[in-house]
């Protein structure tokens, strides 16, 4: 859970394993913004965050799921250095992100 200097709460965060698609080995992050706290740079620091948790090797890739309507979503996993991977087969309009690709 993410909290600001008021000790709000304003977010979570996650990193597990990959397990959308069994051809995929990898970890994924994902995070849920409070919608008051969403256009604060709430998500970008949750983001951030949790690639520093996360140390990418060359043999286990990062992903994220992220549903085709949320732009801000988008940009944001761009600014830690997703990049569109794939649109998913078994979840409707979800697009898998890669890091460093």
């Amino acid at each position: 859970m993410y909290k600001n200097a008021d000790h709000e709460r304003v977010g979570y965060g996650v990193c597990r394993p990959y397990e959308w698609d069994p051809s995929i080995k990898g970890i994924e992050i994902g995070y849920i913004i409070d919608p008051q706290h969403w256009g604060k740079g709430v998500a970008s620091h949750i983001a951030k965050d949790l690639m520093k948790k996360v140390t990418p090797q060359p043999s286990t890739a990062v992903y994220a799921l992220i549903h085709d309507e949320n732009i801000g979503s988008q940009k944001v996993i761009q600014k830690v250095g997703f990049t569109h991977f794939h649109k998913t087969t078994n979840q409707q309009n979800t697009s898998i992100w890669r890091f460093g690709y």
